[in-house]
């Protein structure tokens, strides 16, 4: 794949030493422009054969940059395994494109993993943290949200946020522990 050219390479008249149309009414440009045609090769058209060499490089670094971007964004939106993850983020290290988001979502994707594999995230949603027990089952496998979602009144809502703690008791509130099923009287916040 060759570069774009940075000038539009098309035949030149003045080259050939012949005048363009239009242009043979003014004696100062033709000369001008013969004597370009007849100097030696400048230091422009030098600068041009190297940035050919330069923008090839660039092109091809960036054609490189947007595979690999685009390769580590589909691994962190689908399911992945830990260790293509893990391969991907040092790749990302390796290589010389800085994309703080892309890794940060790699490693965002590694830790979701990691807690689904140790218990640490919510059973319900499989996203966030856990962050509340139920009680009497002492069982800790919920986040907040979820359990908020499951609250019928503002007071109980209320009291979970403000205070860390609600009683289900007397409440129009019938919840079972998303773990072992069993009727839930109390939560708290861990």
């Amino acid at each position: 794949m060759s570069p774009p050219p940075l000038l539009p390479l098309r035949p030149s008249s003045f080259l050939s030493r012949k005048v363009a149309a239009g242009m043979e009414g003014d004696p100062l440009l033709v000369h001008a422009l013969s004597t370009l045609a007849s100097t030696h090769t400048c230091n422009a058209s030098r600068w041009r054969v190297d940035l050919d060499e330069g923008w090839t490089y660039l092109e091809l670094t960036c054609s490189h940059w947007l595979e690999m971007e685009e390769r580590m964004g589909r691994a962190a939106r689908e399911e992945t395994s830990m260790d293509k993850l893990k391969a991907l983020v040092s790749e990302l290290d390796q290589s010389s494109l800085t994309n703080d988001d892309l890794r940060a979502r790699l490693v965002s994707r590694m830790l979701a993993l990691t807690n689904v594999a140790v218990g640490d995230v919510c059973v319900m949603c499989g996203e966030r943290g856990i962050a509340v027990r139920f009680f009497p089952c002492r069982h800790s496998c919920a986040c907040v949200e979820c359990v908020m979602r499951e609250l019928s009144s503002e007071e109980e809502k209320e009291s979970l946020t403000s205070m860390g703690f609600v009683s289900l008791k007397g409440s129009d509130t019938k919840l079972a522990c998303f773990e072992c099923g069993r009727h839930v009287l109390n939560i708290s916040t861990m």
